[in-house]
């Protein structure tokens, strides 16, 4: 067959684009397959660092005259390397059925398939500062709202304490004085137990100040 079975976009570098997904920022891009062919082709997507990227919808089937995307994700606390590859694989899928699951095709390809590749290195993603300030905008604007909450909530209790001490009598404390009685006594006597009342009146009224 004459002229490429397919093109890759990007053909060289994969560049990593950052995004918010979920509030927080992740690194993604695109890997796009397009069929040069007359027949529908198989693809897959490798690379030699897994435990670095999530791809999805790899692998599949793009239609002649058609594209399929594929789309790689950089796992959180992952970066990335310069020393890590792509691989894009297809195969003609000419005499194949329609209904064979794209998994299963990998499985079980027949030896005579003809094989293309199309090898692509990662790019070090840079930091897109206007995603990032989006981000952080976002998330400030939630804690001013959340913070205004809070002082609504505590402007409202303290309304709610000042209107219910306004609305009680403020505590008196009641003192019972000693009641003398004076048994038939001479003058001295009867002066005598009126100094003792005196004084310890005096003694009570001293120590409710201390408590006041």
């Amino acid at each position: 067959m004459s002229g490429p079975l397919f093109v890759v976009h990007p053909s060289q570098l994969l560049e990593f684009k950052e995004v918010i997904f979920n509030n927080c920022a992740r690194f993604f891009s695109r890997i796009e397959i397009e069929n040069l062919s007359s027949s529908r082709l198989a693809y897959r997507v490798r690379t030699n660092a897994k435990d670095v990227y999530l791809v999805r919808h790899n692998p599949g089937f793009v239609e002649k005259d058609q594209k399929s995307e594929v789309l790689v994700f950089i796992k959180p606390n992952k970066s990335v390397n310069a020393k890590h590859r792509f691989v894009v694989t297809v195969a003609e899928c000419k005499e194949i059925l329609e209904e064979i699951d794209r998994n299963e095709f990998w499985k079980k390809k027949h030896e005579r398939l003809k094989l293309a590749h199309w090898r692509l290195s990662a790019r070090i993603p840079t930091m897109d500062t206007e995603t990032t300030m989006s981000m952080y905008q976002s998330q400030v604007k939630a804690l001013k709202i959340e913070n205004q909450m809070l002082r609504n909530k505590c402007e409202e209790y303290a309304n709610m304490k000042k209107g219910s001490d306004e609305g009680q009598p403020s505590e008196e404390i009641e003192v019972d004085m000693p009641t003398v009685t004076f048994p038939e006594a001479d003058n001295k006597t009867v002066l005598l137990i009126v100094l003792c009342a005196v004084i310890l009146s005096q003694i009570i009224l001293n120590a409710l100040k201390l408590f006041k």
